[in-house]
């Protein structure tokens, strides 16, 4: 058999409704593709094991997080992909305090307990601090999965958004929810529904394998040593 016949092996008969976002992770036009999602969605669920989600970043922690994953970049690209992911963030945020969004989180305990690198021990408390903050937000949700539970699936992150339903037309649900993953390879999407019922089974039992907000928030506290 071919090599190229191989690799056709690998590829799944029905790629409909899913793709590669861009080959190279946090890269600027990707920030724009999910600000732009971030605007529109009714809802938001995103995981993440090793760092603190994106949307919930300080911006000084960002920036070590992108040198972290991304070490050959030059610092220029470092500083304007960093400013991006902050506005982002911003904007998000906003319209989580006016509640035009609602947002569910969980985070990894690891996130929490390990600064992303040996410089970013003091942007590692800010985040922290930031991150106590924001759990007093209604509209949003932050639970931490500690450190002995094996994620399902083995995720390391992942984001699901939904949209409302446009009210001059039928949308299908594919149409209205999409999910989003990177690699080492690029950030990827699917709307497909079989992609979007496994990533919505699996949040849902990272949610319930993850402390609960209250306990989530305590633990956030200790480590600042703060009472709550």
């Amino acid at each position: 058999m071919r090599t190229e016949e191989l690799i056709g092996l690998l590829r799944a008969p029905d790629q409909s409704g899913q793709g590669r976002v861009e080959q190279t992770a946090y890269g600027g036009p990707n920030i724009e593709r999910l600000a732009a999602l971030d605007a529109h969605a009714s809802s938001l669920r995103s995981y993440s094991l090793l760092t603190v989600p994106g949307l919930l970043q300080d911006p000084e922690y960002g920036m070590h997080v992108i040198r972290a994953a991304l070490p050959r970049l030059p610092d220029h690209e470092l500083r304007r992909r960093a400013l991006m992911k902050s506005a982002r963030a911003v904007s998000f945020l906003e319209r989580a305090r006016r509640g035009e969004v609602r947002a569910a989180f969980v985070l990894g305990e690891q996130s929490l307990a390990h600064a992303p690198g040996l410089d970013a021990v003091e942007a590692h408390r800010k985040q922290l601090r930031r991150l106590l903050a924001m759990t007093d937000i209604q509209s949003l949700s932050v639970q931490i999965l500690p450190f002995h539970t094996v994620p399902p699936q083995f995720a390391s992150q992942f984001s699901l958004w939904a949209f409302a339903k446009e009210p001059d037309r039928e949308a299908e649900l594919a149409r209205k929810a999409v999910g989003y993953c990177e690699s080492i390879m690029g950030g990827s999407y699917s709307t497909r529904l079989d992609d979007m019922a496994t990533m919505h089974s699996t949040f849902a039992d990272l949610v319930s394998l993850a402390w609960p907000p209250s306990r989530s928030r305590s633990h956030i506290a200790e480590l600042l040593g703060e009472a709550t």
